[in-house]
């Protein structure tokens, strides 16, 4: 077993890590496309809903328990927020 670059490697199809999509190419064309776009927006608005009605008040009780100032808090919890 030699050792080799990935990107050198003539046998790896790169597309074949990415699942296979639910729509054909015509079915896409003709407006499969607003059920992905449909699909998307449902589940932003779902993490949108979570993240405010349990993470920001999760944070909230961390930070009063903690007790940090709200500047430390903000640039704290900011970056756990963004990542989350």
């Amino acid at each position: 077993i030699g050792r080799h670059l990935l990107g050198n490697d003539d046998e790896s199809d790169e597309l074949a890590n990415y699942p296979t999509d639910a729509f054909t190419r015509t079915q896409r064309k003709n407006g499969a496309f607003l059920l992905h776009l449909l699909g998307s927006c449902y589940m932003f608005a779902a993490l949108a809903l979570v993240c405010d009605e349990f993470f920001v008040p999760s944070l909230e009780v961390i930070t009063a328990k903690l007790k940090l100032s709200d500047d430390v808090a903000g640039a704290t919890f900011l970056a756990a927020g963004g990542s989350a």
